[in-house]
């Protein structure tokens, strides 16, 4: 939780969830358990306090922030096939032409890995047995993923690659606005734009981008 508005958007939740259980909640508390949470991807924290707003049975008491990283976190094979379901309905909604930003650096790490985000569409023509290796090899690859790693701070789509490649050839016009769509557990959460254009992931060759296109 390190985007600005984390923060805002999490003691609004926070304090929300407090209200229902009636329980008390200082400033000072709520902001002790963002620092104590804030190496954690805000989704999924507020995943998390929605099911502690859902199935929480003690009254009047919060969840401590480590009952509450309990329930973000999972087991290690849980986030693995969660993030993997993420991705999947990314690909549904979103689609690979797109950028996109799904607020989890380990989503991104493993997706660099294993071809990058406007590589994933090939994923959607494999058969069912096929599929089930990636799926495999991406939960593998999530487990394994270290925040020692570096990663982007989103994936760029088919259209953002293109643009790039194609810029010093534009003779008139408006260089086109960047949009990243921002992917949530439940989907898209927001779009927003960025200046410049420039993609955080090295750019493919000309010949690269040809063969990236949907036959």
């Amino acid at each position: 939780m390190n985007r600005p508005g984390d923060v805002d958007r999490f003691l609004a939740d926070l304090s929300a969830t407090a209200e229902l259980l009636e329980a008390t909640c200082s400033e000072v508390r709520a902001i002790g358990y963002f620092e104590t949470l804030a190496d954690l991807p805000l989704e999924i924290v507020l995943a998390a306090l929605v099911a502690v707003r859902k199935h929480w049975k003690i009254s009047r008491v919060l969840p401590t922030p480590g009952e509450i990283r309990e329930l973000a976190l999972g087991s290690v094979e849980d986030r693995g096939l969660l993030a993997w379901q993420r991705v999947w309905q990314a690909l549904d909604e979103v689609g690979t032409y797109r950028s996109v930003d799904f607020g989890d650096p380990a989503i991104h790490g493993v997706l660099e890995q294993m071809g990058e985000w406007h590589q994933a569409w090939r994923w959607e023509r494999l058969s069912e047995r096929e599929l089930g290796f990636v799926r495999r090899d991406f939960c593998q690859l999530y487990r394994l993923w270290s925040p020692a790693q570096r990663t982007p701070a989103y994936l760029s789509g088919q259209h953002e690659i293109q643009n790039a490649l194609t810029r010093g050839a534009w003779t008139r016009g408006v260089e086109p606005e960047l949009v990243v769509y921002r992917v949530g557990p439940d989907g898209i959460v927001e779009q927003r734009a960025l200046p410049g254009g420039q993609s955080p992931l090295p750019v493919a060759s000309p010949e690269a981008a040809e063969s990236k296109e949907h036959p």
